[in-house]
């Protein structure tokens, strides 16, 4: 099965100078278009998997306990629950959630955290938060994003029939992941760079795209939805706002069976 265009783009980002030597913590290794409600507080055992996780007391993403930032101890976790040594390498976990799945990617550098939903009258949601370090910054400096998809329909592609033909993605980068929810309250999460874009895959493998202050667009969203109900743009971006904070809260769940959380590294789901 293809990968849709937001993987694609983010494990591009990812595989960008991500290097990192890790050692251990001290201790043992311890038409689904609408608002979804908002997640239930999450109860954490004391081991998730048979596993005991460290406790960690973040200040400003750093632990002041083991003094690691919270990309190490996230990774470390990831490896402990895989049963592999850290070594810098990608290390892959999907969990289940709900009404979906979270994976969770990471190299002790930079991570990737997505939340894929079921598909629900054709329509599946995906909302990634990411972070990876900054080629061009003479310092290293780590940029935080966040995407957001819609992919649709479904069973249109031959060779493909699991892959959706139509996919949306809006993307907002910051160095500073404080920023993120500040952007969603101010409408400045589409005011980035990347805001929009649409894909059209076709079986032949071939990909058209549509963003809307191109002058070179391969085709118009009309032409991709070909006479079916069109999902405009601003309807995509109401769904984002709808579903945001749900869709992290799910990701944040997850970490919370490895006693982390997003707002160890500044993002607060009650703002």
């Amino acid at each position: 099965m293809r990968r849709s265009a937001l993987r694609i783009s983010t494990a591009l980002l990812l595989s960008i100078a991500m290097l990192i030597a890790c050692s251990s913590c001290s201790g043992d290794g311890k038409e689904t278009t609408g608002a979804v409600s908002e997640p239930e507080a999450s109860e954490v055992s004391d081991s998730f998997n048979g596993i005991e996780f460290e406790e960690h007391d973040f200040d400003k993403g750093v632990c002041k306990d083991c003094g690691k930032d919270w990309q190490t101890c996230l990774y470390l976790d990831l490896c402990n629950y895989d049963h592999v040594a850290p070594g810098g390498s990608y290390v892959e976990i999907n969990l289940p959630s709900d009404d979906g799945n979270v994976e969770l990617v990471s190299n002790g550098k930079g991570f990737m955290l997505t939340y894929d939903s079921k598909i629900e009258n054709d329509v599946q949601l995906s909302y990634t938060l990411r972070s990876y370090e900054d080629s061009f910054d003479d310092n290293g400096a780590m940029v935080y994003a966040v995407d957001m998809s819609l992919h649709t329909h479904y069973n249109k592609l031959v060779n493909y029939p699991d892959s959706p033909q139509i996919t949306f993605v809006t993307t907002y980068e910051c160095y500073d992941p404080q920023d993120i929810m500040k952007a969603y309250k101010t409408g400045d999460i589409f005011n980035n760079r990347n805001p929009f874009i649409a894909y059209y895959d076709t079986d032949d493998r071939d990909r058209k795209s549509y963003t809307p202050d191109s002058y070179d667009n391969d085709m118009t969203l009309e032409e991709m939805f070909e006479g079916s109900k069109l999902i405009t743009r601003e309807e995509f971006y109401s769904i984002c706002l709808d579903n945001y904070k749900n869709f992290l809260g799910k990701i944040d769940s997850t970490l919370n069976n490895f006693k982390l959380s997003v707002s160890d590294i500044g993002i607060d789901l009650n703002e």
